[in-house]
């Protein structure tokens, strides 16, 4: 009776697998595209920021150095 259950639920698990069609495979891929695009922004416009404020630091940097001499 016990193996009868273990199997029981085996069958009952494979079937609570969803089995997705081709459409809804392509639109997950979209979607993580999508949010890999996103991520990629977002890591530019930091990269960009921080090379901004570097170079005002340096600048500040060289004004200051300029003006004590």
């Amino acid at each position: 009776m016990l193996a009868f259950l273990c199997l029981l639920n085996t069958v009952m698990r494979i079937y609570e697998i969803e089995i997705k069609t081709p459409e809804q495979l392509r639109i997950e891929a979209l979607k993580k595209k999508k949010d890999k695009a996103a991520d990629t922004l977002k890591a530019e416009k930091d990269r960009q920021s921080k090379a901004k404020a570097r170079e005002k630091i340096l600048s500040a940097q060289q004004t200051l150095y300029n003006t004590n001499q």
